[in-house]
């Protein structure tokens, strides 16, 4: 059971720029013009007491957050489709073995009757272990359209059975069969509680997208994809459109090397992880699941800004939309006095902290948890 044909090929060309602050670098951080719904700035509950520690590293200011987690350029996406299903146990044995060997993360896109009548649940919780997303691809993979299915069954069992069986994780990303959809099936998304779906149309998604459950994509291969015939590796193409516009790029694969519709063959596949891992290394790419990319977008736009007093960083009170969105932010700093390493606390935690050049450095924090204090080492 193939995805088959895919319809909205209209291409995302042209995406808006990325907000940056001042002295940034790669993708750039959100100025105080990017945030918003964040609230006044002040102290974070439950993180308010104490007065602010001195600095020894002298005045720290705020760069700002960066667009991309990681301060990366793009943001780069893969979701295998028709997961469970009887052709596609390569992605069992082929692609998610090669994804985590190299420490990527992809999303798994499951016909949730097929998970079910395989019982194939256990295999799903090892792809889930291994930090990727297992996403709803439907009960039975119908047209949403041409065969107007039983929504309250495609979509609502779906979910349901999909997070009795996963509650390991939310059930958070919808993609439609076919990619075949109305305005009224995505808008029932949301009243079942998604919060992103690749239902939009073909390219690259802006930095600061607005519907997360309207994601643009480009499916592989050939005739499917706007890349060919411009380019002869549609693969390496998209990443590479992605890169030069600070997007973020979904890319819809479905089986390796098996029978399914439009496999892609082992050594292209390994080869397209070894690029988008090399870009990843030099920071140009930030690889991970649909949802964890969307809820970083709207984090940082509904988290508002951080302010810092002496050593220690705090975001805005936080609002239902930051609450909602909650995932650590990259937030990149300046210090007066140059130090070889940068710690942060937050509650009594060691914080992600990275030296990205003389006196400047990011930190990952998580808006929702409380004020951090920063000591130079």
């Amino acid at each position: 059971m193939g995805c088959g044909p895919i319809g909205g090929m209209g291409s995302n060309a042209g995406a808006g720029a990325i907000e940056a602050g001042a002295g940034s670098s790669g993708a750039g951080a959100a100025g105080l013009g990017g945030a918003s719904g964040g609230g006044s700035a002040g102290s974070i509950e439950g993180g308010s007491a104490g007065e602010a520690p001195l600095s020894n590293v002298g005045a720290i200011t705020i760069e700002g957050v960066s667009v991309w987690k990681g301060n990366a350029t793009a943001a780069y996406t893969m979701i295998h489709d028709d997961a469970c299903d009887y052709p596609l146990d390569s992605l069992f044995t082929t692609a998610e073995p090669a994804l985590t060997a190299r420490g990527l993360r992809a999303a798994f896109g499951a016909i949730v009757e097929r998970c079910q009548e395989r019982n194939v649940w256990d295999k799903l919780k090892v792809m889930v272990a291994h930090g990727h997303e297992i996403v709803c691809h439907s009960w039975t993979h119908p047209d949403f359209v041409d065969e107007n299915p039983d929504l309250s069954v495609q979509i609502d069992q779906s979910t349901m059975i999909l997070a009795q069986n996963l509650p390991e994780q939310k059930v958070q990303y919808f993609i439609f069969p076919y990619d075949s959809f109305t305005q009224p099936m995505v808008d029932r998304l949301a009243t079942v509680g998604y919060t992103g779906a690749r239902a939009g149309t073909k390219g690259v998604n802006p930095p600061n997208f607005p519907d997360p459950l309207r994601g643009d994509f480009d499916v592989y291969n050939d005739e499917n994809s706007i890349y060919y015939p411009a380019f002869s590796d549609v693969l390496k193409a998209y990443v590479d459109d992605a890169i030069s516009k600070g997007g973020w790029a979904i890319r819809e694969f479905h089986g390796v090397q098996d029978s399914s519709w439009e496999t892609v063959p082992t050594a292209d596949y390994e080869a397209h992880l070894d690029y988008i891992k090399a870009k990843a290394d030099a920071g140009q790419l930030w690889i991970d699941t649909p949802s964890a990319v969307g809820h970083y977008r709207f984090a940082r736009q509904y988290c508002g800004v951080p302010t810092v007093d002496a050593a220690r960083v705090s975001f805005p009170a936080p609002s239902a939309q930051c609450v909602a969105n909650a995932t650590a932010l990259s937030v990149l700093v300046q210090t007066e006095l140059d130090t070889p390493s940068l710690t942060a606390t937050q509650n009594g935690k060691a914080l992600t902290t990275q030296r990205l050049a003389e006196k400047r450095f990011m930190i990952e924090i998580d808006p929702t948890l409380g004020h951090v204090e920063l000591h130079g080492e």
